[in-house]
């Protein structure tokens, strides 16, 4: 072996022995720090070719998970996931408005992923494609109460009543009916006719014709309402209303009710997310940072998501504490609060109070390994030691 070979070998070793000697008196967890840093310090040597040691801070940045990405088959609507399939909240990925189609009385999703009707309303049918509504009148002779039913020339499409008192279908007359070219209609109740033949009722966006006592009105489509009053006026969304215990402004998603913009009442808020509705400070969205951490409502797990994105975040600034090596003894920060916590998005820095400081501790001699009994005594400088002190918790959202 060269000269050049033993002189770096007995560096090392040197090394390993100042290591050892630190570490004697020093927590498992600081000893461990300072055994590991030394390969460290030759790992950032080897790449930067300066043999500095690596930062003994850890600078810890504003991190944080996705919360707004939902499950396959779902998508994200006023805080909360829906199924892409509920037509309450519209059949589109890409939009949270309800579904709305002329006279369908209910709705569905059709496999193609468009808004269908799945029921209409009485006297229309949805003949050709469920994604227009139910556009087809049912009191005409082609469409005679069924989308497969046509009447002969001599017959008229008679109305079934509303109270199903009549039956409906093809017939030779109308009897007590009124007729209105090849239909036989109460022109108090039908919106084709309403009041006398070839009166036909209008209807506005999100609304059907209706004809009540021979006097048009305005039906408002399912999940739309005249928010006005008016019968006759504009149909205007309804909003969902989360159940907000708490009264943050956020509620939850297992309780829900609709009513007019604006309208949801005092102990209801306008979106969902809140993951405990019985702390004001926990909600999504929260920008402060608390230092120690809360449990849920029958729960004991203690968290620290104060923002409720499902992980809990430091605040920005926070050093680690990294490591200490026999060269370099300036390292300072925050421990793990071994809290013995766990689980996704789970930081055990969050409410630490375990602060760490490495400092040197003078000098002291040693000799080389047993293997070289012919090495002198050397001296061995900044031998470290790792002191623990309390501080206020880790603050954390």
């Amino acid at each position: 072996m060269s000269s050049h070979a033993q002189n770096k070998r007995r560096a090392r070793e040197r090394r390993s022995l100042a290591l050892v000697l630190a570490c004697v008196a020093l927590a498992p967890f600081a000893c461990s720090q300072l055994i590991g840093a030394d390969k460290e310090r030759k790992l950032a040597a080897s790449a930067d070719g300066d043999g500095q040691a690596p930062g003994l801070v850890a600078e810890v940045p504003e991190a944080g998970a996705d919360t707004g990405a939902c499950p396959q088959g779902q998508k994200a609507c006023n805080g909360t996931c829906v199924s892409t399939t509920d037509p309450e909240f519209g059949c589109s990925s890409e939009s949270c408005a309800p579904c709305s189609l002329p006279n369908a009385k209910l709705l569905k999703c059709n496999p193609s992923g468009q808004c269908a009707a799945a029921t209409c309303r009485p006297g229309y049918g949805a003949c050709q494609d469920d994604a227009k509504g139910c556009t087809f009148d049912l009191t005409s002779a082609e469409t005679c109460g069924s989308c497969q039913v046509a009447c002969a020339v001599a017959q008229v499409c008679r109305q079934a009543t509303p109270d199903g008192g009549v039956g409906g279908g093809c017939a030779a007359d109308c009897g007590a009916l009124t007729q209105c070219g090849s239909s036989c209609v109460d022109i108090e109740t039908t919106a084709t006719h309403c009041g006398q033949c070839n009166k036909a009722c209008p209807g506005n966006t999100n609304g059907d014709p209706t004809c009540t006592k021979g006097t048009c009105t305005i039906e408002c489509r399912p999940g739309f309402e005249h928010c006005d009053g008016n019968p006759s006026g504009p149909c205007v969304a309804l909003q969902v209303f989360y159940k907000d215990g708490d009264g943050d402004g956020v509620g939850v998603a297992t309780s829900t009710k609709k009513a007019c913009p604006g309208q949801g009442g005092a102990g209801w808020a306008p979106v969902a997310g809140d993951c405990d509705d019985s702390n004001p400070q926990v909600r999504p969205g929260q920008t402060e940072y608390f230092n120690r951490g809360f449990t849920k409502p029958g729960s004991t797990v203690v968290s620290f998501d104060y923002d409720c994105n499902g992980v809990e975040q430091e605040q920005p600034g926070t050093g680690h504490f990294s490591t200490c090596t026999v060269k370099y003894c300036a390292g300072e920060g925050l421990g793990p609060a071994m809290s013995g916590r766990g689980g996704a998005g789970v930081n055990d820095y969050c409410g630490s109070a375990r602060y760490y400081r490495c400092a040197p501790s003078g000098t002291s001699t040693g000799t080389a390994l047993p293997i070289q009994p012919q090495a002198p005594e050397i001296p061995i400088p900044g031998e470290c030691t790792v002191n623990q002190s309390a501080v206020a918790g880790n603050p954390c959202h």
